[in-house]
């Protein structure tokens, strides 16, 4: 297998993009830059067969946007738009992702945006070399479940309840897939950790990337090669330090560095087949009070269903599926606990962006998450049975290969 890589810089110029989620004030725009954004581009070839994932510094990526990308791929590239994934690290300190809102100049902004995500990718197909592929993980104890447990069943959370002590699952691995070079030098690192990048916040109106920028600038000053950073399901998780500034931001991206770069030297690799693809939809039934809340729903969904997207890009026995979504960690826990391949990351917020998904006890314990989402009791279960059966297909598409 060979693999090509390009980044690409999508900062946008200050005082046109308003903060991403938290300045409800149009005039509230972002005031300076502390560090840039990117879009970074892995693609993946073996003979005929070809796919790739991309991973931006953005809150997230609506699926207009993910549509134009892909097709203008498609035609510079002849990737199909089935075999890419388009992944929103999930900042909160960058550009405002829809077109629409009031007051918020940033057409011009998506419109080259969405022109540089082509080029990284066409420009990492230019740079294919021959690499080796292995997966490793370890974990990191810095993040934490926000909903808390109260004895008659309901949930607080957190941000608000400051000082209460998370009663809830988390998912603490640091996924690690290396791509080396024939001679096992680094090529490309990637990693994969499941936390809200909050760890800034609501602190001055600074441009960044947060902590998943801060991991791959550690990690590439470190060592020889690039590094791509993709978040995992954490719609109900955070930072324990969380909305505390820069330096709370530096930690925990020296941290999950830290873990990464440790876990490097115990990685074993082998040469990668060829990538294998698949993608699936499932109509998910909204709840009809709250259905035009989100863009992507309101432009999207027929009648009272979203039709909701799963893709899933297969590397020997490393599986990256990607959903449209806010999920919560206890599906993401039992996903991999139930996929058939060694290492199965998930890349949330890709393709799309659909909102909060949460397990089906949430519905009856309330909070900030349920109250948000525009999904009906069930879908997240609907989701988690339609990635399994995805991830059991390419399994078995690799088990008849092998035969």
């Amino acid at each position: 297998m060979e693999i090509g890589f390009a980044k690409v810089n999508i900062t946008p110029p200050i005082l046109t993009c308003s903060n991403g989620g938290f300045y409800d004030d149009p005039k509230a725009l972002h005031l300076g830059v502390h560090d840039e954004l990117y879009a970074r581009a892995i693609v993946f070839q073996e003979g005929n067969q070809m796919a790739a994932i991309v991973s931006a510094d953005l809150i997230n990526l609506p699926r207009h946007t993910v549509e134009s990308i892909k097709e203008m791929i498609g035609k510079h590239t002849g990737l199909a738009g089935e075999s890419i994934i388009l992944h929103a690290t999930h900042q909160h300190s960058g550009p405002f992702s829809y077109r629409k809102k009031e007051g918020i100049r940033n057409d011009a902004y998506w419109t080259v945006t969405e022109q540089k995500i082509v080029g990284v990718v066409y420009s990492a197909l230019q740079d294919m070399q021959p690499c080796l592929i292995g997966a490793g993980s370890t974990d990191l104890d810095m993040s934490l479940n926000r909903r808390i447990l109260q004895e008659d069943g309901t949930v607080l959370y957190l941000p608000h309840h400051p000082g209460l002590t998370p009663n809830q699952v988390v998912d603490q691995e640091v996924g690690v897939v290396s791509f080396r070079k024939l001679d096992k030098r680094p090529l490309v690192t990637l990693i994969n950790y499941s936390c809200h990048p909050l760890t800034i916040g609501f602190v001055p109106r600074m441009i960044s990337a947060d902590f998943p920028g801060a991991v791959v600038r550690e990690v590439e000053n470190r060592l020889f090669g690039s590094a791509v950073y993709t978040g995992g399901a954490c719609g109900n998780i955070h930072p324990k330090k969380h909305c505390e500034g820069f330096e709370a931001m530096d930690e925990l991206g020296r941290a999950i560095a830290d873990r990464a770069i440790e876990v490097l030297p115990f990685i074993q690799t082998g040469k990668g087949g060829e990538p294998r693809t698949l993608y699936r939809e499932v109509d998910l039934e909204l709840n009809p009070d709250k259905m035009d809340g989100n863009e992507d729903i309101a432009e999207y969904r027929e009648g009272r269903t979203y039709r909701f997207g799963i893709t899933v890009i297969a590397l020997n026995e490393i599986a990256f599926v990607a959903i449209p979504c806010e999920y919560f960690v206890e599906f993401q826990l039992e996903i991999k606990k139930q996929s058939p391949f060694a290492h199965t990351y998930l890349l949330t917020t890709s393709n799309g962006y659909a909102g909060y998904v949460p397990d089906r006890k949430a519905y009856d314990q309330g909070g900030y998450e349920v109250n948000s989402t525009k999904f009906m009791p069930g879908s997240g279960e609907m989701i988690q049975e339609n990635i399994l059966q995805a991830l059991r297909e390419l399994a078995g598409d690799r088990a008849g290969a092998k035969e």
